[in-house]
């Protein structure tokens, strides 16, 4: 625990002789409570979720660990009132975001509710045949949850960032993929004042020469797509966190890497609600600040795009996609602030567009009607 100085004001450890991780802690009223991993525990399994509750100076009140014979993650713990509290992960072995265990064929989302002392009152899975696990979940205004993970057995190929709403019990509403038909890992989630979802994860787009980007969705209460954007650089960057805030808006934190140097910086970045970059502070070598307006969206026959500032030096490239990654336009520009698209050959539908220029690449997501 650290004072708001950053001075620590104690530390504690947590585990046994083996291998323990801890990936989300939560404050209570009277202390904290915290979940990972423990190959530690006594038994018959390969590795367990490890739920640990502590007192406000971090000593610890109980333990438990949860799961399976196979390898198992616990990635999020929400309170859950007087009640007790949920625990997310995965059944079978996926972390950060594939690490396998490979005696087990298919791994699934996991939630838990324990009572307030540890105890399991019930568990559920989802997901289908092939690898699926949950990263995050906020709660709904009725006692459910918001799910957010990362799905191979639905979806639009490969891996989709996936989200599921639950009732109180626990029990499937409906569920949503975000994807295109490279892979799509869904991180963390948050919701905005109005009740909107912010979705934070990692996109592999159709350019396989760049690695993949920051991937952030926002989406309306029913899980539909209110707007998408991809954030960043030549190099492979990741989602890690996101924070709504007052205005409805988001910061997000990732990482982005110099394709230079070959290491990652920590990056911050705020968007507004409209999912526009306020304002950000990274080496021009990693990430140029440039950003991009796609608008109408959905569009009719014509879409316009604008970029926010002076355009790049040395001109540009917008390119249509199919969302199964076949190339539909492509036209270069000079130093144009704002260019039309003509899209009266496109049926209704939804398409990928992506801006390329010396240094760097915006993409993004239309519809056409």
């Amino acid at each position: 625990k650290v004072s708001r100085s950053g001075e620590k004001i104690w530390e504690q450890y947590y585990g046994g002789y083996h291998t323990d991780q801890g990936f989300c802690a939560r404050a209570l009223e009277n202390g904290y409570i915290g979940l990972g991993y423990t190959s530690s525990q006594e038994g018959p399994t390969r590795g367990n979720c490890y739920l640990v509750r502590t007192d406000p100076d971090g000593n610890r009140l109980w333990e438990n660990t949860y799961g399976t014979e196979y390898l198992d993650f616990g990635f999020s713990v929400l309170p859950a009132g007087s009640e007790g509290f949920w625990l997310l992960g995965a059944a079978g072995g996926f972390f950060n975001p594939a690490r396998a265990d490979f005696m087990n064929p298919d791994s699934d989302l996991l939630l838990i509710k324990t009572d307030p002392n540890g105890n399991e009152l019930f568990r559920k899975y989802y997901g289908g045949i092939l690898h699926d696990w949950g990263k995050d979940m906020v709660e709904t205004d009725d006692g459910g949850l918001y799910i957010l993970g990362s799905t191979q057995s639905k979806g639009a190929g490969s891996f989709d960032m996936y989200l599921l709403k639950t009732d109180k019990e626990g029990d499937k509403i409906w569920e949503k993929t975000f994807g295109e038909s490279d892979f799509e890992y869904g991180t963390a989630i948050s919701l905005d004042p109005a009740g909107n979802l912010f979705l934070l994860g990692t996109q592999q787009v159709p350019d396989l020469s760049r690695g993949p980007d920051i991937y952030i969705v926002k989406a309306a209460p029913d899980g539909e797509v209110l707007w998408e954007q991809t954030i960043g650089g030549p190099g492979s960057d990741y989602g890690f966190d996101v924070v709504s805030l007052a205005d409805s808006g988001c910061v997000l934190v990732g990482g982005l890497q110099n394709i230079q140097t070959g290491n990652s910086d920590i990056y911050v970045v705020r968007l507004d609600k409209n999912g526009r970059i306020m304002g950000l502070d990274v080496p021009p070598d990693i990430l140029n600040t440039l950003a991009i307006k796609f608008f109408p969206n959905p569009a009719d026959e014509i879409a316009s795009l604008e970029w926010e500032g002076l355009p790049p030096e040395g001109g540009y490239i917008v390119s249509v996609y199919s969302l199964d990654g076949k190339l539909l336009q492509r036209q270069e520009y000079g130093n144009e602030v704002k260019v039309d698209l003509n899209l009266g050959e496109l049926p209704a539908g939804t398409w990928l567009y992506q801006v390329i220029y010396k240094g760097g690449r915006l993409s993004g997501k239309f519809m056409t009607r």
